[in-house]
């Protein structure tokens, strides 16, 4: 159901309303699709982040809805978050000698942090901004 609504949402020629409503029914079935696993909770997150972040930028943010609104969507990836940029990139700076359960921890946040570099323009500069901005930079060093 997941992918089925997402596509709609991407390739159909209808309205915009139309589509953020496919998107919306994809973000449902995908919500209730994982388990509770750190990994299926990672996997859930980033699919959700990565849709909204295609709807803000296609089909435009709506702040009435918290799913199409920037500001949301920013508190939402900081809070999915574990470590903060400066520690994922000292723990990438040595990541040869980490643990495979770091690695992960890693690319979980490298995922995680796909969408940052878009979302930012859809942001007032601040504190959330900057962080967000931070992520983008440490991103390429994540496995």
């Amino acid at each position: 159901m997941r992918i089925v609504a997402q596509e709609r949402a991407y390739f159909s020629d209808g309205p915009a309303d139309a589509r953020r409503q496919w998107a919306k029914l994809s973000l449902l079935a995908n919500r209730r699709a994982h388990g509770d696993s750190p990994e299926d909770q990672t996997r859930a997150a980033t699919q959700d982040f990565m849709l909204r972040m295609w709807v803000i930028d296609r089909l435009g943010p709506d702040d009435d809805d918290p799913d199409w609104s920037p500001d949301t969507l920013a508190s939402d990836t900081l809070d999915a978050l574990r470590l903060t940029p400066s520690q994922a990139g000292a723990l990438a700076g040595g990541r040869r000698e980490s643990a495979i359960e770091q690695i992960r921890e890693l690319r979980w946040h490298k995922n995680l942090t796909a969408h940052p570099a878009g979302l930012a323009g859809h942001l007032e500069p601040g504190p959330t901004r900057d962080l967000l901005l931070a992520w983008v930079e440490v991103r390429p060093r994540l496995p």
